[in-house]
């Protein structure tokens, strides 16, 4: 598919990717299959030009309709590198494209919190077909959340285990 051409393109040669990618976001095809395929460019080749071009064609009405829910999700992908990415993606959760709003919960799933629930619920009042959505974030922050305390109550029994084990050869020697 196009989209994986793309993809290998960009790792093995990104400024040959960047040369296509030109051409392929001012390709029409159905469904924007060939316009979604070249965004993806701009979430593997990790740049701030990059980066701000997603966040300009990102606003609506300057790209195309269909490609913008692809566009929040290659955004999504600079979050660990740029952290006011997940802020600026929140911006977007009264959108008029219902598919955006859709990508904005998931990423609401991925890097939101409980705080984030009134603005789920928000989203769902307003639209509740965004509720299989809404309750697919809020369990992704949970698992989330409960995979933390695991990982930290594990953490405190084995740095409580090695302590009582330093103290036990303190006592044997």
């Amino acid at each position: 598919s196009i989209a994986d051409a793309i993809r290998i393109l960009s790792v093995v040669d990104s400024s040959k990717a960047k040369d296509h990618v030109t051409k392929l976001l001012n390709t029409e095809s159905h469904n924007d299959v060939i316009r979604k395929s070249a965004l993806s460019y701009f979430g593997q080749v990790k740049t701030l030009s990059n980066y701000n071009y997603l966040k300009e064609i990102a606003e609506y009405g300057k790209f195309s309709w269909a490609s913008r829910p692809t566009i929040i999700y290659e955004l999504s992908k600079y979050q660990n590198t740029r952290p006011k990415t997940y802020d600026y993606i929140l911006t977007f959760f009264d959108d008029k494209d219902r598919f955006v709003r859709m990508a904005v919960i998931a990423q609401i799933g991925n890097y939101g919190s409980e705080s984030n629930y009134g603005l789920l619920d928000e989203m769902v009042e307003k639209d509740p077909v965004l509720s299989i959505n809404s309750r697919r974030a809020k369990d992704k922050i949970q698992n989330r959340k409960n995979s933390k305390s695991k990982k930290s109550k594990t953490q405190t029994a084995e740095q409580l285990n090695k302590k009582i084990n330093a103290i036990k050869n303190i006592l044997l020697d």
